[in-house]
């Protein structure tokens, strides 16, 4: 099976807001997360992005990752 994260926070902000930042980043997660080189958004779909992600250290394996997203 494939792994799987899951997250709850509970935030003080309108729901627009929260999720022009979750989308945001969905595409530039280098601005959120240290050690992110580059980032390649391979399937760009209504309801789902699929990018691959290239680290700082060239020792780890690149990223691909299938975010599924619903308003």
């Amino acid at each position: 099976p494939m792994p799987e994260h899951k997250a709850k926070v509970f935030v003080n902000a309108r729901f627009e807001v929260i999720w022009e930042k979750l989308i945001e980043k969905i595409y530039h997660p280098e601005k959120y997360v240290q050690g992110i080189v580059d980032v390649q958004i391979l399937e760009d779909e209504k309801d789902h992005v699929l990018r691959l992600i290239q680290f700082e250290n060239r020792q780890w394996q690149a990223l691909k990752e299938l975010i599924v997203h619903q308003k």
